[in-house]
């Protein structure tokens, strides 16, 4: 697949991991998202109410999910605050 163009639509995890798939394949990959940030439903945002992070989509994972830590790890997410 080297040298393969690839579009991708969508900053969630499903675009996330095929973009991490094909550029691990050697594809050059170019991921569009529509939203200033990554993650799709999975994400959480400064409160000033609060005073806190608040998640606003569902992204609670159980040690069960180990292809989503592994893709956390490769994307350097910090997941364990």
């Amino acid at each position: 697949m080297s040298n393969t163009k690839v579009c991708i639509v969508g900053g969630g995890w499903a675009g996330l991991a095929a973009a991490t798939k094909l550029i691990n394949s050697g594809c050059d990959v170019t991921l569009y998202e529509r939203n200033d940030k990554i993650g799709g439903r999975c994400a959480s945002n400064w409160d000033n109410n609060f005073k806190e992070w608040l998640d606003i989509g569902t992204h609670a994972f159980l040690g069960a999910y180990k292809q989503s830590f592994e893709l956390l790890n490769r994307w350097d997410v910090d997941y364990k605050r």
